[in-house]
């Protein structure tokens, strides 16, 4: 913590200590004094502890809904997160078990071979710390969008020359960080992924399959590039990093938007989504809230068009009235995972 508090007082180009710096400044505490530095350890201890103590009632109200008499645990999830902010950060796994629904879908024949063109990813995320492990060690970056296309083209659903991203997020600091990356690519500058992974210990094994994507992720939109060595404190992690090219970049375009609110306005029939993604964002809202979301895709997505989610969702017209296609995965060897859910537009 005091480490913190003294890096936010001169924290040079680090974006994670400008943007902690400018929270604290924007609560009337200035990390550059004395004064504000010891009101800056109060302030953050505060935190910690309102954090530790949320933490504990959500694993509570989880536990609840699986005790007999309990309420149905898909209401309960619904509400979980009501009062807690939204979250960037992201993780790697997410993307295999996205890539784990795609083969599923090609080899169902959901997916035709150079039939996917423009696709969307809502909350494409931005790590401030990795999700599942804090690391913080390689500047902030942006993974769901570069591996849904890497996917794409490995499994030959998409051709590079005829694909088309866009992001769509109502966070102004995930916006920026990806139209930064747009205007260096525009300049030839590829966009330097740092992929961690951590070791194996008795407690956790990762699962062989993620694995070898972790070792696979990348070869259809880029190159090995030497990776950021980890500091002791990150503890036992393997590391790989990825330059991608810089055309990759340039093929996504990011949208401010608010799903639960907002959709992109009368797009014609050849600028409609073949396929939209939105992993771990619905658990944020409430049913009614979800519903909405499910409104707005629905408008951007082209009839045959699908709709791909880790929450199991209730769908209703245009959509088909459940999924078509359902897809689960193990990240470790302690079977903890993740199941996809795809949905069609009829």
């Amino acid at each position: 913590l005091n480490d913190l508090v003294a890096g936010m007082r001169t924290p040079g180009a680090n974006e994670r200590l400008l943007f902690a710096r400018k929270m604290l400044i924007a609560r009337g505490i200035d990390p550059s004094t004395d004064e504000g530095s010891d009101q800056a350890r109060i302030y953050l201890v505060k935190a910690r502890e309102r954090v530790n103590a949320e933490v504990a009632r959500y694993r509570r109200e989880a536990e609840s809904a699986q005790k007999p008499g309990g309420q149905r645990a898909a209401s309960t999830y619904a509400t979980i997160y009501r009062d807690r902010g939204l979250s960037s950060d992201t993780r790697l796994a997410a993307d295999f078990a996205l890539d784990k629904a795609l083969e599923v879908m090609a080899s169902k024949g959901a997916l035709a071979p150079s039939s996917v063109r423009r696709v969307a990813i809502v909350g494409p995320g931005l790590d401030f710390t990795d999700k599942a492990e804090g690391y913080d060690f390689y500047p902030l970056q942006t993974i769901q969008p570069f591996a849904f296309v890497d996917s794409l083209l490995r499994l030959g659903l998409a051709k590079p020359t005829e694909l088309s991203m866009t992001t769509l997020d109502l966070s102004p600091r995930i916006n920026g960080h990806l139209d930064a990356a747009r205007r260096r690519a525009e300049s030839g500058e590829s966009y330097a992924l740092q992929l961690p992974l951590p070791q194996d210990v008795p407690q956790r094994q990762s699962h062989p399959d993620l694995v070898a994507y972790w070792q696979r992720f990348g070869d259809r939109i880029g190159a090995e590039i030497a990776p950021i060595p980890p500091p002791a404190v990150a503890g036992p992690v393997r590391i790989r990093a990825l330059g991608v090219r810089p055309e990759v970049t340039r093929a996504m375009t990011p949208q401010d938007l608010d799903i639960i609110l907002e959709h992109l306005d009368a797009l014609p029939d050849a600028e409609r989504f073949d396929v939209i993604v939105a992993t771990n964002i619905l658990v944020y809202y409430d049913s009614f809230e979800q519903a909405l979301a499910l409104t707005n895709v629905a408008k951007m997505l082209r009839p045959g068009g699908y709709f791909l989610t880790n929450y199991a969702m209730t769908a209703a017209a245009p959509f088909e009235p459940s999924a078509v296609l359902t897809s689960s995965v193990f990240f470790d060897r302690q079977r903890n995972g993740d199941t996809m859910y795809c949905y069609r537009r009829r």
